[in-house]
Formats: structure tokens, C-alpha cells, sequence
């Protein structure tokens, strides 16, 4: 399954890198239990950011746990939100075959003695033209990246932040590294793409599965066609790239 074999590849590089940058900040299960605003910060996502939900929360007293809690933000944020939202348009852009709004319900057997009640069926059950328009938009607009999308990979922490000189050159280190891990995961996309074999990967109507291809490689730079104004790259509407973060 591509969302798993890729999804696989892309959590680790996320968890190898956090480790990593946390490492440099906790040497042992007590900084972190000590680390006041660590622990006010979880806290108010326990108690303030989801009120809702009293049970299944595990405390962060441990190395570990910190790296757990910071993956799986960083994941539901970039590779999981980038494969369940930017393939909206390809499963739900044409209305007719999943429409977002059926004005009767579906005809009984009993119903249906010819073609000519079928059509007449579908044109009571499907939405008028306006509705179908209006789903296409959003459909269009959810399933694309930004114009100045930066993607995962992209930017190093170093920049957000002032830090320690020793410490800003072994962050940028590892940075590199986890640049490099996505890079190699680009590349094992695109071959495990060709590979026509994998049929839960291609489908019948031969659709490579891109949703989690990070595009990091991608140049941060726009380009320019015409001086003084910015012209994007053409891309299909569902375009590939993990991005930073949730953008929309």
C-alpha cells in the first residue's frame, strides 16, 4: 500500500531527525522532565487544546516520549495532512462519480426499467449546477499547494531562532542529513512509481500514487517568464510536495 510504504519512510526521517535535534538540548530523561515550559506546553494541550478528551494521554517524563509526542505532530502536520487532503480533487472533482450531494436517494431495482428512468433518476439525485460548481472549487482550491509553499525539508530551525554557535552547527548539521533522508525517499518514489507490478500502487487506470513524494529537492526560488512578474511553474492540480506545514 503506497500511503503505507511511503508513509513508513517519511516517519522515520521525521523521527531520526527530532531525535537528533533533542539531543542536543536533553541529555537524559530528567532535563526534559524538568523543563518547566515543556511541560506547561503539553499541558495545555492536554487540558486546553483538546478539553474534550480525559483519557488515552501519556505524560512526557521521558527522552522518549518527547520524541514521540514532537513525530507525531510534525507528522499529522506535513505527511498525513498532505496525503488525505491533496488528493481531494482526483477522488470527489467530478460530481457525478462522487457527488457531495445527492438530492434523493438512490433508485430501488424495482425502480429502474429503462435508460430513459436512470437519466431521469440521475437528474432529480444529482445537485443543480451551481452546487456542483461550488464543490469543484473547493475541491480545486483544497487540493493545491500555495504559491510560496515551503515544504518539508525546506527551511532549517536555525532560522527561526537565535542559538548557541556549537549548537546552530550541529543543528544545521543534522538538518542536512534529514534534507538528504527525504531526498533518498524521493528517489525510492519515483522508482517504486515505475514499477507497474505494484498494482496497489498504479490501479487500473495506471495513476502513480504522489501524495507523499516530499518534493524537498524542489527549488525554493519563483519563476520568472516575464520581468516584474511572477509566473509559477504549470503544475497539475494535484500537485505533489509535503509541505512544512498545514497551510490552508
Amino acid at each position: 500500500y503506497p500511503y503505507a510504504k511511503d508513509g513508513i519512510e517519511i516517519w522515520t526521517a521525521i523521527e531520526t531527525w527530532v531525535t537528533e535535534y533533542c539531543n542536543v538540548f536533553y541529555h537524559n530523561d530528567n532535563d526534559v522532565k524538568e523543563d518547566e515550559e515543556i511541560q506547561e506546553w503539553w499541558n495545555e494541550i492536554k487540558t486546553r487544546g483538546h478539553e474534550d478528551r480525559k483519557e488515552g494521554w501519556y505524560d512526557i517524563n521521558s527522552f522518549d516520549s518527547l520524541v514521540k509526542a514532537l513525530t507525531t505532530l510534525i507528522w499529522i502536520t506535513s505527511g498525513l495532512h498532505a496525503a488525505v487532503n491533496f488528493g481531494q480533487y482526483g477522488y470527489g472533482g467530478w460530481p457525478p462519480n462522487r457527488p457531495m450531494l445527492l438530492r434523493k436517494f438512490l433508485p430501488r431495482d424495482d425502480q429502474v426499467q429503462e435508460d430513459k428512468d436512470i437519466m431521469k433518476f440521475m437528474e432529480e439525485m444529482l445537485p443543480d449546477k451551481f452546487q456542483m460548481k461550488l464543490a469543484i472549487a473547493v475541491m480545486d482550491l483544497l487540493s493545491r499547494h500555495t504559491s510560496d509553499e515551503v515544504y518539508l525539508g525546506q527551511t532549517s530551525p536555525q532560522k527561526e531562532r537565535p542559538l548557541i554557535e556549537d549548537h546552530e552547527s550541529i543543528i544545521q548539521k543534522k538538518f542536512k542529513e534529514f534534507r538528504e533522508n527525504l531526498e533518498a525517499i524521493e528517489r525510492n518514489i519515483k522508482e517504486r512509481n515505475k514499477e507497474y507490478l505494484l498494482m496497489n500502487r498504479w490501479g487500473n487506470v495506471k495513476i502513480p500514487y504522489k501524495l507523499l513524494y516530499p518534493d524537498t529537492s524542489k527549488s525554493m526560488r519563483p519563476t520568472f517568464k516575464e520581468k516584474g512578474k511572477h509566473h509559477p511553474e504549470k503544475t497539475d492540480i494535484n500537485e505533489r510536495g509535503i509541505p512544512n506545514s498545514i497551510s490552508i
